[in-house]
């Protein structure tokens, strides 16, 4: 069955000092960078491996939308081997702003969304075309529940939202058929009710939701902490996927049975 649709990632480039900053007094300045870096990458690949989600196109929204922003997103999409001409398998589209601050986040997501489902119809080279879902994703939960973006592609018409352990959610199905203008008004982001404030929006609007399972965001030190338990049970379970490493690094770290996680377990290793 044909995933016909698009997948949104909205990704901060990875800057030292800028990124995931919370978590500096675990790895530094420099390691939080490579961390975020890593998980954007893991994302990215995870994605385009999925056999199931080949006819899906797929767009990188990066911050900040400058020239400099665009040579780092690039810049990573190359060392991935994803970004070659002429069937480009990403799309790179600037956010609207500077920032991807919680205020205007979403001013930021309504926009996206109707570039997303604008980049469908120039896809069909039809404006009659009907777009099909938009699925936004964020960089700061590597652990991809697949299986649940396949299920939102089979059920076009119904929004599938996985919520997050810190009140937010990691992964939104918008319908074609959802009013652009309204899935994302007044909410309150960064906020232990993002994901309920969510389900009313689309639920005030008529749209038909589904609750996917939890994904967990690395935000904070613990976060990473509970990430390198849960890539050690993996380990356990199937220590083949482990590459190459020091034996005090395998101790440390394992990778999901479900994603890449090559780029993660040196890091998480130090951690």
């Amino acid at each position: 069955m044909a995933r016909n649709g698009a997948i949104a990632v909205i990704a901060k480039c990875p800057m030292a000092g800028k990124s995931k900053t919370r978590l500096i007094p675990l790895l530094g300045e420099q390691g939080s960078a490579a961390l975020a870096r890593a998980m954007l990458s893991d994302v990215l690949t995870s994605l385009s491996r999925c056999e199931e989600l080949k006819p899906a196109k797929k767009i990188l929204f990066y911050a900040p939308p400058t020239q400099q922003g665009l040579e780092i997103m690039r810049e990573i999409l190359i060392s991935l081997s994803l970004y070659s001409q002429p069937h480009q398998e990403w799309v790179l589209l600037p956010m609207v702003s500077v920032s991807l601050a919680s205020s205007d986040l979403g001013d930021q997501l309504t926009d996206a969304l109707v570039r997303a489902r604008q980049v469908q119809v120039e896809e069909h080279h039809t404006a009659n075309a009907l777009p099909g879902p938009v699925i936004f994703l964020g960089m700061d939960a590597p652990e991809l529940p697949l299986g649940e973006l396949v299920s939102a592609f089979e059920h076009p018409d119904t929004a599938l939202l996985c919520p997050s352990d810190d009140g937010g959610y990691g992964m939104l199905s918008v319908p074609a058929t959802a009013d652009a203008d309204s899935i994302f008004d007044g909410i309150r982001w960064s906020d232990p009710l993002t994901a309920v404030a969510q389900l009313k929006n689309l639920t005030d609007g008529g749209v038909p939701v589904r609750i996917g399972q939890l994904m967990h965001d690395m935000d904070e030190p613990d976060d990473v902490l509970n990430l390198c338990a849960r890539l050690r049970i993996h380990h356990l379970q199937d220590s083949s996927l482990l590459p190459s490493l020091p034996n005090n690094a395998k101790a440390n770290a394992a990778p999901s049975v479900d994603s890449n996680y090559g780029r993660l377990l040196e890091l998480l290793a130090l951690a």
